[in-house]
């Protein structure tokens, strides 16, 4: 009986043991991080995500594995936010202005001459309010990392303008945008508008196109020397996107592993934001220095300020439905 017994102990330790090592094993079993990179220009994103491969490879000692994939499809033909609360990718991210419709508190972004400059765009994404529009992501199964800059300020390229209300008698094509910003143009100053999403040089005669920032190098590249146009820097609404990661797959990982990504995601965007803005700031200035005919119309800030007051009505609405002085406060800032 003795022997028998200890025979039962001998068993039950090697079951014990052979459960232990198989959870174990489970437990240190690599997981992939597999992240989409489907907007355009993408490069940024791509440099941004090889700093966070490497660096989430190195820091989880390979327990999470980072995949990378770019230009898998067409920009306009996912829904990116689904495919990552999906499960299509691990992580990813979306033009603000299309979560906007999902998430309306993004509708901020939209509201015309909101923003002065670059800083004051990147002070008010570190601001409370900032942090909690991403926080409501979690409501559509993602965590919001942080806010990219792929795009950057929009400006007015075609006809002389130096007031908003020049446009009234103008036909403008606007870059892919809600109907929350393409109302608050008509309503108020009942301009005809069209999207496009064509090169930008097209339509250009007799008409006022947008022209995302990020976008000046294609100005650079494909405009006529002998076409004079204005370059008009309004600064009027910002183009921004957030990056996101699937909510299950974050709470998958350990409390360590999930501090690194969290970490090591938000760095990425924030390379990419300084990345974007750089290569902008680079065309403008080949713009200027090699193209005569476009006139570089630089707004000041009472410029701004005068076309801004055209849509206070906007701005109390926001404030009044979310209950925040936000609007005020970034001016501030």
């Amino acid at each position: 009986m003795k022997i028998l017994n200890q025979m039962k102990f001998i068993t039950f330790t090697l079951c014990l043991s052979v459960a232990t090592s198989s959870y174990c094993a489970n437990k240190t079993s690599p997981k992939t991080l597999h992240w989409g990179i489907n907007l355009e220009p993408s490069q940024y994103f791509e440099i941004a995500s090889l700093r966070f491969k490497n660096n989430v490879e190195a820091r989880t000692n390979g327990q999470v594995k980072v995949k990378v994939s770019v230009s898998d499809y067409k920009q306009e033909d996912r829904d990116h936010l689904k495919d990552v609360s999906d499960g299509v990718y691990s992580m990813g991210q979306e033009i603000v202005n299309i979560l906007s419709e999902k998430v309306p508190i993004f509708k901020l972004w939209e509201i015309p001459f909101l923003f002065e400059n670059d800083n004051q765009v990147f002070e008010y994404t570190k601001t409370a309010f900032a942090k909690k529009s991403l926080r409501k992501l979690q409501e559509h199964g993602v965590y919001g990392i942080d806010y990219t800059y792929a795009g950057g300020f929009i400006h007015m390229i075609g006809q002389e303008i130096n007031d908003i209300t020049d446009l009234k008698s103008q036909k403008i094509y606007i870059e892919d945008a809600t109907d929350y910003f393409k109302k608050s143009l008509l309503d108020k100053l009942n301009i005809s508008t069209r999207e496009y999403t064509t090169t930008i040089m097209k339509n250009l005669k007799n008409t006022t196109s947008e022209l995302i920032s990020s976008l000046l190098s294609e100005l650079y590249q494909n405009h006529s020397k002998n076409d004079k146009t204005y370059l008009n820097v309004t600064n009027h609404r910002v183009f921004t996107r957030v990056v996101f990661i699937n909510k299950d797959f974050l709470d998958s990982l350990t409390p360590i592993n999930r501090k690194v990504v969290l970490e090591e995601a938000k760095i990425a965007a924030i390379m990419e934001r300084e990345l974007s803005l750089e290569a902008s700031n680079n065309h403008l200035t080949n713009i200027k220095t090699n193209f005569k005919n476009i006139v570089i119309n630089e707004w000041s800030s009472k410029q701004r300020a005068k076309s801004r007051s055209v849509f206070s009505h906007l701005y109390k609405q926001f404030e009044k439905k979310y209950k925040t002085s936000i609007l005020k406060d970034i001016q501030k800032l």
